[in-house]
């Protein structure tokens, strides 16, 4: 922003526990440049549909802290549903590549009954 164009600051007051919840978004913001675009997608389509879901936060904002406050929570939320699906799209994918023996043996079996029911129709 230049210097000479006329500038006013703008602030909202906001729970302490934003803090690290708004660290946390900066860092996964600024780490959408260094990832692929799907990641910064992720996170505009989550705003965009918080938005949608609660149009009320911002469209009955009392005033311009409360609009701020508003628009930073949306985000906030955006950012943190982005990351908590990752972080659960990871592990249920490890879940998935880690068969137990039980569920192998189940398996077999299965594809073992639904050949000698195949034979039988024969």
């Amino acid at each position: 922003m230049s210097t000479l164009t006329p500038t006013k600051t703008y602030s909202f007051k906001a729970p302490r526990e934003w803090d690290e919840r708004i660290d946390r978004a900066r860092k996964a913001l600024s780490a959408v440049s260094e990832l692929d675009s799907t990641e910064g997608a992720r996170i505009l389509h989550e705003l965009e549909l918080s938005i949608l879901r609660k149009p009320h936060r911002l469209t009955r904002a009392a005033n311009q802290s409360d609009l701020m406050r508003a628009l930073v929570e949306l985000l906030l939320t955006a950012t943190e549903k982005v990351e908590r699906d990752r972080v659960l799209g990871d592990a249920y994918a490890a879940a998935a590549r880690e068969r137990s023996d039980d569920e192998a043996a189940f398996t077999r079996a299965a594809t073992r009954a639904a050949a000698r029911r195949s034979q039988r129709d024969l």
